[in-house]
């Protein structure tokens, strides 16, 4: 359900904040489906924070909030050399 998807979204992005994943190459695979989990689930979020406990997807929070203002001026950087 909810739970495990954003729970993995947290996992990946607490391995980001650690930086035992690759930031960028993670941003380029999946930040628009990342931040629109973010968005969709925004509500069920701060519910479950108020109501169980505030330290809950603090991780997938701060990233997608990060990525967002980033995809403003997306540009790919992994394109092919021509």
């Amino acid at each position: 359900g909810v739970k495990v998807i954003l729970g993995h979204w947290e996992e990946l992005a607490l391995t980001v904040f650690a930086e035992a994943s690759d930031e960028q190459m993670a941003y380029e695979l999946i930040a628009d489906t990342f931040v629109g989990y973010a968005r969709r689930f925004e509500n069920f979020i701060k519910r479950r924070q108020q109501t169980e406990s505030p330290s809950l997807y603090v991780y997938f929070d701060a990233l997608a909030k990060k990525w967002e203002k980033d995809l403003e001026h997306y540009k790919p950087i992994f394109l092919p050399r021509r």
